[in-house]
């Protein structure tokens, strides 16, 4: 591999950090351990698997080792993503049953624009649901937007009706705004951090992997 390619290859591996990892991988974390308080375990093997290619393609001498190796990082990146999207849509869904339940026992009906929006949103998830069996790979975008409407069909639910023991309209609208801007830049910072010790910690010499660290940090500690 010629310096160039070598140079390309490293840029790209730490934008992905950067972009995917620290940006999109982190949100979609984020937003699944604040809506159902649970460790996504297989998102974890996930982006674990993804950090090992994209360690693999800096390492290798190899253009075409380092581009495969990079694109299967994606891959798992993106199925990362949507285990972390389904399994927060799973969250909502019970959610919104249980509201639909209170409705009918305390009001003696279901609200019929509710009930409409529902069936709307449960088509298009068990549509993706069915791409994804078909093989479709970047689904992980279309499934956060429905988890959106799921999000906005609850806000809608609780301006419309009194729901004991479920938060305020206006708690949740503060919750989703706080678990993207506050929580998923904690965990991108994390995730990054994490990311870049790695590659330290398997490319000692590696000017690019400790350039990124100092990035994080904000210090200047200079390459061996």
């Amino acid at each position: 591999m010629s310096p160039e390619d070598k140079k390309t290859i490293g840029e790209e591996v730490l934008s992905i950090i950067e972009r995917d990892i620290h940006g999109n991988f982190s949100e979609a974390y984020a937003i699944v351990v604040s809506t159902t308080e649970k460790i996504p375990q297989q998102a974890n093997n996930e982006i674990r698997n993804a950090v090992n290619h994209l360690a693999r393609a800096y390492a290798s001498d190899c253009v075409i080792e380092a581009r495969k190796n990079i694109a299967q990082a994606k891959g798992h990146i993106e199925r990362g993503m949507r285990d972390c999207f389904k399994i927060a849509i799973i969250g909502q869904r019970r959610f919104i049953n249980g509201c639909l339940s209170t409705i009918e026992a305390k009001y003696g009906f279901l609200p019929d624009d509710i009930v409409r929006k529902l069936r709307v949103i449960e088509k298009r998830r068990k549509k993706l649901l069915e791409d994804e069996a078909r093989g479709e790979e970047e689904i992980s975008s279309n499934l956060e937007n429905v988890l959106s409407d799921y999000c906005e069909l609850i806000e809608r639910m609780l301006d419309a009706y009194s729901i004991p023991g479920a938060p305020t309209k206006y708690f949740w609208r503060g919750f989703r705004f706080l678990r993207r801007h506050c929580y998923g830049v904690g965990m991108g910072v994390l995730a990054s951090l994490i990311a870049a010790f790695i590659f330290s910690y398997y490319f000692p010499n590696s000017a690019d992997a400790h350039d990124l660290v100092s990035g994080i940090l904000g210090t200047k500690k200079a390459a061996p």
